[in-house]
């Protein structure tokens, strides 16, 4: 989770990235309190980004999973066999946990060099 504090560690608004992250992060912020009534962010479209730069960041454990496209509460949903036995065959590899704090970081590293572009 990001608190208003990451407005201040956003590239200058002078730049591209900058002027940009300038618009939009802070409706997020705006957004969140007024739909769910807190004061932090969590920037989930920044978790494919360090994937790929980042893997280390993350530990997988490989799962039998599908789409649930029938489900009336569960439509679109990923569901995972995690029965003893399973009885779907292991069909993907799952991040499981992520050090957060150096996901942190990378992130801020990210925002740092983006605003030299």
């Amino acid at each position: 989770k990001f608190g208003w504090d990451l407005i201040d560690l956003l590239p200058p608004k002078h730049t591209r990235i900058g002027n940009v992250l300038h618009d939009i992060v802070p409706h997020l912020f705006r957004t969140t309190r007024q739909l769910l009534g807190h004061e932090t962010i969590s920037l989930q479209a920044v978790l494919p980004l360090l994937l790929i730069v980042e893997p280390i960041l993350f530990e997988f454990e490989e799962m039998a999973g599908d789409i649930e496209v029938n489900g009336e509460l569960t439509n679109g949903a990923t569901v995972f066999d995690r029965r003893i036995p399973r009885t779907w065959r292991i069909n993907m590899e799952v991040a499981t946990s992520l050090d957060v704090e150096a996901a942190r970081d990378s992130f801020y590293t990210m925002l740092k060099f983006a605003s030299q572009q």
